[in-house]
């Protein structure tokens, strides 16, 4: 695809670099001017108005090491930016194998990936009449991007920002006064009656929910826990008018993957925090440095210290849309990603949206592979058949006893979350229940350390009622067919988890190319199987 009536605009360019051009450096001012808008500079990019008119870009200086590829995705605007055009002096430019960075007199700077900002200057300089061919992530001339508020004002001088999104710092700290009101109001619970003889029958029994309070009320070390999360570096941004909070934990190998791990419902960050060291730091823990991640953590929108949510509309396609311009953001331009429950039908709807950038989806949950009906045993013989017959056996107790909590959360979370959000014993109880029947398990798997930390997150953030919504906007009707991915995918398959997945039936949508059943684990294997799981994950992606 080519620039038309785009030669015009750059003559200046061509004159004042015609016979005066480094090939890997650019010490002399060059005038651009770009005439195309965005009705025209669309017709640059396949596909491209409606994704142009959602694609915004930020400024920010130089960084002194790690150069960051600069666009978002596309259709994934940008909030607190806005665009202009302008005239623009190049004033520098440096080449290396995997970066291109373009300085503007004005502070600007403009990376693009790999070799393809060579061309650009190329075409600057007068050695090729038509600006490269047009690429999702190529920022033409000719626009000046300021950060601005929601009334339209100027932020550029309000502090550092990365692309138009500023990253804060950020560390957990709950004041001792909400601590004192946890413990007060542990202590003052009005505990329900409870039938004879029933056991988990009818919800996680009383007795338990009881040990379980007067732990977090008397024993439980919130401070230890805090300080446990704190040891990973933290920051909070903007994006898509919600915040988000992400632990982002870079490998000290060369060349490791950038890796994206995201938890569902009703977990949190805690989840992975004993597998982000053994992944960003494999040579400290005895494994093979070549195997070795960089690490990002997000808590979804509305969930955990992203804080709840403004606007209901949070479901996997968007939530996967935000990850997309938080790795951008990060400089990442490729990268894995890996997930269970929520966390798989984001990870899986990133490679759905983003197949260029993807590298690969490792997943522990894949609910169209699920068999739901006699039809989906249909060709099956043998150990696969047997296999089919445990897989439709769960889902359908399942269906029958396991599936309350989603209905509620789906179509009533705001009548549920005035109990959640005023009782903690209630919270307490909610989310410890899923913990044992989501991974069939008569025994604890899990720390209750970690148990209390995930519950004290969901009750100190007040996400209740936000995280149940995830359920109410999900896209489609519950079971519908996901559309086909085209992304390498692996899946790690725990015997215990809420349901079984079938290889066959994920071959139907899915591009399996890595499949690992285990002798044990549940829905939560980061914590209940971290090894397992720490190993199948760095075998995934060794092998794509």
């Amino acid at each position: 695809m080519g620039g038309g009536g785009s030669r015009l605009g750059h003559r200046a360019a061509h004159r004042a670099c015609a016979d005066a051009y480094p090939a890997r450096y650019l010490d002399k001012l060059i005038t651009i001017r770009h005439p195309l808008v965005v009705s025209e500079w669309a017709k640059l990019v396949e596909g491209a108005k409606p994704l142009l008119e959602s694609f915004a870009h930020g400024r920010s200086q130089v960084p002194d090491a790690v150069p960051y590829p600069l666009l978002p995705e596309p259709g994934g605007l940008l909030p607190g930016v806005r665009r202009r055009r302008c005239r623009l002096l190049l004033a520098d430019c440096r080449v290396t194998e995997r970066w291109t960075v373009l300085v503007f007199d004005s502070g600007e700077w403009w990376v693009f990936p790999g070799g393809f900002g060579a061309l650009w200057t190329e075409w600057a300089g007068g050695r090729i009449a038509t600006p490269p061919p047009g690429r999702e992530d190529v920022l033409l001339p000719g626009f000046f991007v300021e950060r601005v508020d929601d009334r339209g004002q100027d932020l550029s001088s309000r502090g550092p920002s990365v692309f138009g999104m500023t990253l804060t710092p950020f560390r957990v700290h709950v004041p001792q006064a909400d601590l004192d009101d946890l413990h007060e109001r542990l202590a003052r619970t009005r505990w329900p009656d409870q039938p004879e003889g029933v056991g988990w029958e009818l919800g996680i029994p009383v007795d338990e929910v009881k040990d379980l309070a007067e732990h977090w009320r008397l024993r439980f070390d919130w401070r230890a826990a805090e300080e446990r999360i704190n040891a990973f570096p933290q920051f909070t941004i903007t994006i898509d008018g919600e915040n988000v909070h992400f632990l982002h934990v870079r490998s000290p190998e060369e060349g490791a993957t950038p890796l994206l791990l995201t938890h569902g419902w009703p977990g949190s960050i805690v989840e992975f925090l004993d597998v982000i060291g053994p992944l960003a730091d494999p040579r400290a823990y005895g494994g093979d440095p070549r195997e070795a991640f960089h690490v990002v953590v997000p808590s979804i929108p509305g969930f955990g210290f992203s804080g709840p949510t403004r606007d209901r509309a949070w479901g996997p396609a968007r939530g996967a849309r935000a990850w997309a311009s938080l790795m951008t953001t990060l400089g990442y331009d490729r990268f894995g990603t890996h997930g269970g429950d929520w966390g798989a039908l984001i990870s899986r709807e990133l490679g759905v949206q983003f197949p260029s950038r993807v590298l690969g989806v490792h997943v522990t949950m894949l609910p169209t592979a699920v068999a739901r009906s006699e039809s989906d045993l249909a060709g099956l013989t043998g150990a696969e058949l047997s296999l089919g017959e445990r897989s439709l056996a769960k889902s359908r107790a399942f269906q029958h006893t396991g599936t309350g909590y989603a209905i509620i959360q789906s179509t009533k979370p705001q009548t549920l979350a005035y109990g959640l959000t005023d009782s903690p014993a209630g919270q307490l109880a909610w989310i410890a229940e899923k913990f044992r029947s989501f991974s069939n398990t008569t025994h604890d798997l899990i720390d209750r350390d970690d148990l209390l930390t995930d519950v004290a997150i969901y009750w100190f953030t007040g996400t209740a009622n936000s995280s149940a919504r995830i359920y109410a906007a999900l896209e489609g009707p519950w079971g519908a067919p996901l559309p086909v991915s085209t992304v390498p995918t692996g899946v790690a398959v725990f015997p215990d988890d809420i349901g079984l997945p079938l290889r066959p039936l994920a071959e139907r949508t899915d591009k399996i190319v890595h499949w690992s059943p285990f002798s044990a684990g549940g829905h939560f294997p980061a914590l209940e199987q971290p090894d397992a799981l720490i190993g199948d994950i760095r075998k995934f992606f060794g092998s794509i």
